[in-house]
């Protein structure tokens, strides 16, 4: 009894040092964040957050909001009743249908927190979930703990392009490829989700209405496999998007698709943590079991603050016709900022893809060698790094700048076609991308 009892606690102890941030390979894009919060004059291109103010609008509402002494209590477990009915409205014609804004709606404390929970009820061990490569690394953990399996198809990367087509970016798109075959190929008896990220972290590539229907024709031969759609980058789009292409709007998607959104990214203000979940009810009703028993519920201001700004979506903002048509303009407007400054800077030998949306840029770092010249925080001196890692931290340590690696967005046997990429965040605001740049203008080292 004594040994199996000190076998499970093994076993969770191992589970615990897989995903600890400070002792595991699986943390090494947090202890960059780390850096990048720590280290003396540092400039963070890495991380995803906004570093402008959230639209007036939200910042005046959550003023309001918390003025209200009636918040201090209970609200219902899944989603105040205001906030579902205004995800309802404002999603109804998204979605080409009428929504139940009580069983089709479930409100979580943040995107992840819904997709975790997601996870949570669908897989059992030995479940596989099919990934596109690479992903946002987050979804590994929330897979894993439910004891769940990922099987990753690599994309294809864009070809590179001279620097000099980053001075007139108007309607550039470096594209990232799936191979259908391959993705076919590893669905099995065992395949219990799908999940597609679009705008996807980290590569920006947006999934456009024909790949959708080329992943339907797959989905159609496994009617039990659960798609998951990650939209939370969904107004993040290149402006000659007017909307987001959506799979549960397909024939026949709507009863297995579960599609995730947050409050966040829509507004700018990740501190938010207010995300939602639609689909069908039979996906929603376990949801929102497990959110019952484990977050209960969300604070009421936050919410009214969300109900609230969601209805201004469709209304003009700052000269746009509406706030969505702004979000993607602002954005498209520093992405394209961000890849001219870097494209002009003359001893930074790297090669860049220009993404359809989202929040990020790709660069291929395949034509350097870069020495271990440092390590990160919590490692020993042994370590060893695969080459973004090692360049990455010496474009810290000597330059001041962090980006964070690609090669933790893929799986341990596809690393390999990661490290030659890093991620930069263009959601930094003129000023700090004028500060990176003429570090990079300035500093002795060789890229």
């Amino acid at each position: 009894m004594q040994e199996e009892e000190q076998g499970q606690n093994n076993e969770h102890q191992s589970i615990a040092n897989k995903y600890d941030f400070e002792k595991s390979s699986m943390g090494m894009r947090y202890k960059f964040i780390h850096l990048a919060k720590t280290l003396p004059n540092i400039v963070d291109l890495g991380q995803g957050f906004p570093d402008w103010d959230p639209p007036r609008f939200l910042k005046e509402s959550i003023m309001k909001s918390f003025s209200n002494d009636a918040f201090y209590q209970y609200t219902r477990n899944h989603g105040l009743i205001k906030l579902v009915e205004s995800v309802a409205r404002n999603y109804e014609k998204t979605f080409e249908r009428k929504l139940n804004p009580m069983t089709e709606i479930v409100i979580g404390a943040g995107a992840g927190n819904v997709l975790y929970l997601a996870f949570k009820v669908l897989l059992n061990p030995g479940d596989e979930v099919i990934l596109l490569e690479p992903f946002f690394d987050n979804y590994t953990p929330m897979i894993e703990f439910p004891g769940g399996k990922i099987v990753g198809v690599p994309m294809l990367p864009p070809k590179t392009r001279p620097k000099k087509d980053f001075q007139n970016i108007k309607d550039l798109k470096d594209e990232w490829t799936i191979d259908f075959d391959s993705l076919e190929k590893v669905f099995t008896k065992k395949t219990k989700v799908l999940l597609l990220n679009t705008p996807q972290n980290p590569t920006g590539k947006i999934l456009s209405f024909e790949e959708l229907k080329r992943v339907k024709k797959i989905l159609d031969k496994f009617p039990k496999v659960v798609l998951i759609m990650d939209e939370v980058y969904e107004f993040q789009i290149g402006t000659q998007y007017r909307e987001l292409p959506r799979m549960a709007t397909l024939p026949g998607m709507w009863d297995k698709t579960i599609t995730i959104f947050s409050a966040g990214k829509v507004f700018s203000a990740t501190g938010l943590r207010i995300g939602w979940g639609i689909g069908p009810n039979w996906i929603i009703r376990q949801i929102m079991c497990a959110f019952q028993y484990s977050s209960y519920c969300i604070a009421e201001p936050m919410q009214t603050t969300v109900a609230d700004c969601l209805d201004a979506l469709n209304t003009p903002y700052d000269g746009q016709e509406t706030y969505k048509r702004w979000v993607a303009t602002y954005f498209e407007k520093h992405r394209n900022y961000l890849l001219e400054k870097l494209a002009t800077i003359k001893n930074f030998d790297v090669d860049f893809f220009c993404p359809e949306g989202g929040y990020f840029i790709i660069a291929d770092i395949s034509k350097q060698n870069p020495e271990t010249k440092y390590i990160l925080p919590g490692d020993d001196n042994n370590v060893s790094y695969r080459k973004d890692a090692k360049f990455l931290l010496n474009l810290c340590h000597d330059s001041k700048i962090v980006c964070l690696p690609c090669s933790n967005f893929y799986t341990d046997e596809h690393k390999h076609l990661g490290e030659n990429f890093i991620r930069f965040s263009y959601t930094k605001d003129s000023k700090t991308i004028d500060q990176a740049a003429e570090i990079l203008n300035k500093s002795k080292s060789k890229f």
